[in-house]
């Protein structure tokens, strides 16, 4: 749609789009089964093409006005050509009608446009001829508002005369189909920056009088009615101001239809378009409805007829949900597999991995692509049939924000039986993050080591971010060292982010040191940190030589601990604005309150911050003794007890010992290690006889009777 009229190929194609906009409306019914009488030659229109589709117009939606043209979405089943040339519109009395093709060629769908008067009337789709080429008669649609997205070819658009040579210079189409209003945040086609939207159609002006339009976009917008410049935004900007109508023109139109065209040039990742208008008699500006533009007639499509078969598979499906408004390629699909007649047995392969035996399952894809999809059914005879298509995989138009988190839960229900081990490592690392932001935390653990394991990049820093979360899930909740270490070094040695990388040494390192008791290997770890601290400010330096303070600890050299700790200490004063003392009181309110509230990563957080910013509390064990708590309220008490037991053993001095040693022994009661937790107990009976916690140990102790 960006070249000139000249441009455009003899058969009156919109063009060999790599996707279409109005799948998610589901134009194609549901996917059927068809159990009839073979079909015989005597009922077909030509032998040379096997399939057909059975096409019915509807009515277009209250409150929009239709042109004479109709659009129909064809699911070739693989079985199509993927220019589009072998299809043939047939009308009941056995004519053949002239159609436009407004997309085919990336997966197996194709949209196309044929002359139609009302609604009710019956067509036949025909499709299957290898040999067949393209029909030489025409067809231009009057109706149908058509985005187009190509590759943005070079120049600055700072005129209308300048885009158009922008366009001509920009041959490559990257999509095309139907799309409802010129209202768009982002490429529905996938290219995530340069390129060029543009928009074409019929508007229909409701009045004789004067028109106003206006545009608020991300980088260059024109706006055409008639042929010519209405509203535009030229050069390259973003969209502030753009809001208050500044950007708009006016024309006199009559009352009817007018062409109407609409161009948005995108050079980076930040986008955005919207068209207003302000017909006579109304007050302001406001988005054009859809309702404005005139639109073409729906279709039903009927399942998939073929020559001499009385059994024939086939599929539909619909983009039910995306997440692409929120930058997340995670894409919610609808298929449906029905039969006519008695048959039964549904096997589904979505081509990631995952398969299914529902007759309509829901199906989540994790990353975005072109993915063969095979269905297979059975008849009660044992007969099969298969159909195995492509299907282009992209989110559309993602969820107010509003609904994001009810769709992401959504999604991590049905992503929760995925086979992780079936899955890329792309796709493994995107369940995993559907799988820990839905709370489901040891599944989420297993899927992001796959991930790693098989290698997924992290170039994307997200990676790096889960991965670190990951390690936790494995130290703590599963108390799987083996498999937190192995994340660890994936992330040392993997990522390119030099401060990722030496945290992923030091995770290890704390692993070593706190979990396994390999106080060498430990301090070797960090010593590697130190002795290379590419990419480290002087902060994490501080935090990464503070972890050596805990070796000293650990071997009982608290003197030589202090001291190293003080020295960090001096160098964090110059930057503090307030005594350690009131610190510490920020730092535990600030614990306290988000442990109320259940934010549990924000809790583990501001230990980490208060660690960093007073150096010098490491030595009291009152951080670890809240570490110990925090795990106790998310149920890990396993991990918990191993925590605050070594608390204990660290700081048998500290006031919060018993505290400490009465939460590990009810910890380890929860988790069925009763003669572990009696061993708490004791010894807090034996330690602190005169703390607060004696008299609840003992009746711990009573409770849990004699050895």
């Amino acid at each position: 749609m960006n070249k000139s009229p000249a441009q455009d190929p003899p058969v009156a194609r919109l063009g060999p789009g790599l996707g279409m906009c109005s799948r998610r409306r589901a134009i194609c019914v549901a996917a059927l089964l068809l159990l009839a009488p073979a079909l015989r030659a005597d009922d077909w229109w030509n032998a040379e093409w096997p399939l057909r589709r059975r096409i019915t117009t509807q009515p277009v939606e209250p409150g929009h006005r239709a042109g004479k043209t109709a659009f129909a979405e064809v699911n070739l089943l693989g079985r199509g050509k993927a220019d589009g040339s072998d299809l043939r519109v047939v009308a009941s009395s056995g004519r053949v009608v002239p159609h436009a093709l407004v997309s085919a060629g990336k997966d197996d769908l194709a949209q196309i446009a044929f002359p139609a008067a009302a609604p009710g009337e019956v067509y036949h789709v025909y499709f299957g001829n290898p040999s067949a080429s393209a029909p030489e008669a025409s067809y231009l649609p009057d109706a149908g508002l058509v985005l187009e997205v190509r590759d943005r070819g070079p120049g600055v658009p700072t005129s209308w005369a300048e885009m158009q040579r922008i366009l001509e210079g920009s041959p490559t189409i990257l999509g095309r189909g139907l799309y409802p209003e010129i209202r768009l945040a982002f490429n529905p086609f996938g290219r995530p920056s340069s390129y060029i939207l543009r928009f074409t159609g019929i508007l229909l002006a409701p009045a004789d009088g004067e028109y106003a339009f206006a545009l608020n976009s991300w980088d260059a917008s024109f706006l055409l009615v008639d042929g010519k410049v209405v509203a535009e935004w030229p050069g390259w900007h973003n969209a502030v101001g753009g809001e208050w109508g500044g950007h708009a023109g006016k024309v006199r139109l009559s009352r009817g239809p007018h062409p109407i065209e609409c161009v948005n040039a995108i050079r980076g990742a930040d986008q955005g378009l919207v068209a207003g208008w302000q017909p006579p008699g109304r007050e302001s500006l406001t988005p054009i409805p859809p309702r404005a533009f005139l639109a073409g007639l729906p279709t039903r499509v009927d399942p998939v007829e073929e020559l001499g078969k009385s059994l024939c598979a086939d599929t539909s499906w619909r983009i039910a949900s995306d997440l692409g408004i929120e930058g997340v390629n995670l894409t919610e699909i609808h298929f449906r597999g029905d039969s006519r007649g008695d048959a039964f047995g549904h096997y589904w392969d979505f081509g990631d991995g995952q398969i299914s035996i529902e007759s309509g399952p829901v199906h989540i894809y994790l990353e975005s692509g072109l993915y063969s999809v095979k269905h297979q059914v059975t008849s009660p005879d044992g007969e099969t049939s298969v159909s195995i298509q492509r299907i282009l995989v992209q989110p559309y138009g993602g969820r107010p924000p509003s609904e994001s988190g009810r769709i992401l839960d959504e999604y991590g229900r049905i992503v929760s039986g995925y086979r992780i081990e079936s899955l890329a490592p792309v796709a493994a690392f995107r369940l995993g993050t559907v799988l820990y932001e839905t709370a489901r935390y040891d599944l989420a653990a297993d899927a992001i080591l796959h991930a790693a394991k098989t290698g997924v990049s992290y170039d994307d820093p997200d990676v790096a971010d889960y991965v670190s979360r990951a390690v936790v899930l494995f130290r703590d909740r599963k108390m799987d060292y083996t498999s937190a270490l192995l994340l660890c070094d994936s992330l040392a040695t993997q990522t390119p982010q030099l401060a990722r990388a030496a945290e992923g040494k030091v995770r290890a390192a704390e692993i070593h040191l706190e979990c396994l008791g390999d106080i060498a290997k430990a301090e070797s770890l960090l010593s590697e940190v130190l002795a290379a601290p590419r990419g480290l400010n002087a902060r994490q330096i501080g935090r990464v030589r503070a972890r050596l303070a805990e070796i000293h600890i650990a071997r009982g050299e608290k003197d030589k601990a202090r001291a190293l700790l003080a020295e960090i200490d001096a160098f964090l004063d110059r930057d503090r604005t307030a005594p350690a003392e009131i610190q510490r009181g920020v730092h535990t309110a600030s614990f306290e309150n988000y442990l109320a509230r259940e934010e549990y990563l924000m809790a583990e957080e501001s230990l980490d911050l208060w660690v960093e910013e007073c150096p010098l509390e490491r030595l009291t064990g009152y951080p670890r003794y809240l570490q110990g708590r925090l795990l106790v309220t998310q149920g890990f008490d396993r991990a918990a007890a191993r925590d605050l037991r070594r608390m204990a053993d660290l700081f048998p001095e500290a006031n919060h010992a018993p505290a400490a040693l009465l939460l590990a022994g009810d910890s380890l009661a929860r988790a069925g290690e009763k003669e572990e937790a009696r061993g708490c107990y004791e010894r807090i009976a034996k330690a602190y006889p005169l703390s607060a916690e004696s008299e609840k140990a003992a009746q711990r102790l009573a409770e849990l009777g004699a050895r």
